[in-house]
């Protein structure tokens, strides 16, 4: 057995690249524990350390394609954990930039734009609670489609997935907000129905 942890990591990546299933499992188990640990110290939150992780080693599994003779194996798989990171705290920020900026166009100085403020706060934030009810790709998929505005088919192409497949994740996304989310008023509600319509 090569004592070479580079050399270790390429054969492991060579056998996940043919679709060895124990080989990705052996990989996860190898850098589950890292990955989680840097992304608790940044983020302070087990649920994000946990999809963090587990959207990277998703998207080692998709381009496995890629991992066959790679130079620097051990730097790919950080560089791929440090590129998931980096796009959930911008994602995060833009998410928090969209929502100030709703909060602000509804405070109007008086105690009644205080109060509007803070409804819409409390609604903003159950949304948000909400989502975390959904599988990553759903939620990947609300966001886009919901949140920022994207057509079905631009969305589609950014998560390279079909037109079809971001209809149904929407579909299932809303079903799934309904059911878990009673307390939503009926107005999000009605938003999220839009996507059926």
């Amino acid at each position: 057995m090569p004592t070479d942890v580079s050399y270790d990591v390429r054969e492991l990546l060579t056998r996940v690249a043919d679709g060895d299933e124990a080989a990705f499992q052996s990989l996860f188990e190898r850098y589950r524990s890292p990955f989680f640990g840097v992304c608790m110290k940044l983020s302070g939150a087990r649920e994000v350390a946990e999809e963090v992780v587990q959207e990277t080693f998703i998207r080692i599994w998709e381009k496995r394609q890629h991992l066959r003779d790679l130079e620097k194996a051990q730097a790919y798989l950080y560089r791929m954990f440090r590129n998931v990171l980096f796009e959930y705290f911008r994602h995060m920020a833009a998410e928090r930039k969209a929502m100030g900026a709703i909060l602000d166009h509804y405070d109007t100085g008086t105690d009644e734009g205080v109060s509007e403020k803070l409804r819409l706060e409390a609604r903003l934030a159950l949304l948000q609670e909400s989502l975390r009810h959904l599988t990553p790709q759903q939620a990947n998929v609300f966001r886009l489609i919901r949140l920022e505005g994207l057509s079905r088919n631009e969305a589609a192409d950014r998560l390279g997935i079909s037109p079809h497949t971001v209809r149904n994740l929407l579909a299932e996304a809303t079903r799934v907000l309904r059911t878990k989310s009673g307390r939503l008023e009926l107005a999000i509600l009605f938003f999220l129905s839009m996507a059926e319509s």
